[in-house]
């Protein structure tokens, strides 16, 4: 969301809360409504240039605890976060695979993929592992190599590694595999296990 983007977004959101302590009703949600307005106000002097001391205070403590969430890096704020666009590398066959896997270490994530639509209509295990770890590339960007693997132009890697489920994730470290898995995880789930293994020394 750009900054024009995001002033509208800010306007809209002040006009809504005020509409709700305006309405004449007294309602529970009055404090709410009045919580929000006076973020979104202090957003709107912060973004003119005319914020006071305890609107920058209110927006620092809110970027600390998105930084103490691994949303932010350290150096970022939630008004100047870097657009992260480093994603899972997508191998084309199975050549790409074994150049790609050849240079990639220590710890690398290979993701056997065959993304989907379920009987719901919604994206199935495969595309929404696919997601998650794009999502978690820039997190460990230059620490973990993850590659994607379509199961139906990588057949040779797929009989290699015995993979018969989709999604399935296997593990490597300095080319030794750690662990598999062909369970659907959360997000948290793999920023945990990623972190852990980070530390795991390949046993021989």
């Amino acid at each position: 969301m750009i900054k024009a983007e995001f002033e509208v977004f800010i306007e809209e959101r002040i006009k809504l809360a005020a509409q709700f302590l305006t309405d004449g009703k007294a309602s529970a949600r009055d404090d709410m409504a009045e919580g929000k307005l006076s973020v979104f106000l202090a957003l709107r002097r912060a973004l003119a240039g005319k914020g006071t001391a305890q609107d920058l205070g209110m927006l620092d403590a809110i970027n600390d605890s998105l930084q103490a969430l691994d949303i932010l890096d350290p150096k970022e704020t939630f008004l100047n976060r870097k657009e992260k666009t480093v994603k899972a590398i997508t191998v084309s066959d199975d050549d790409d695979f074994n150049s790609q896997f050849s240079k990639a270490s220590p710890l690398v994530l290979v993701e056997f993929s065959r993304p989907g639509i379920n009987k719901q209509g919604e994206p199935d295990h495969s595309k929404r592992t696919g997601t998650i770890l794009d999502e978690l590339a820039p997190e460990f960007e230059g620490k973990v190599v993850m590659l994607r693997v379509p199961m139906d132009s990588c057949e040779a890697t797929v009989q290699q590694y015995k993979v018969v489920v989709a999604p399935t994730v296997i593990f490597f470290k300095n080319g030794i595999k750690l662990e598999e898995t062909a369970d659907f995880h959360l997000k948290f789930w793999f920023r945990t296990e990623i972190q852990k293994l980070l530390d795991v020394a390949p046993s021989n």
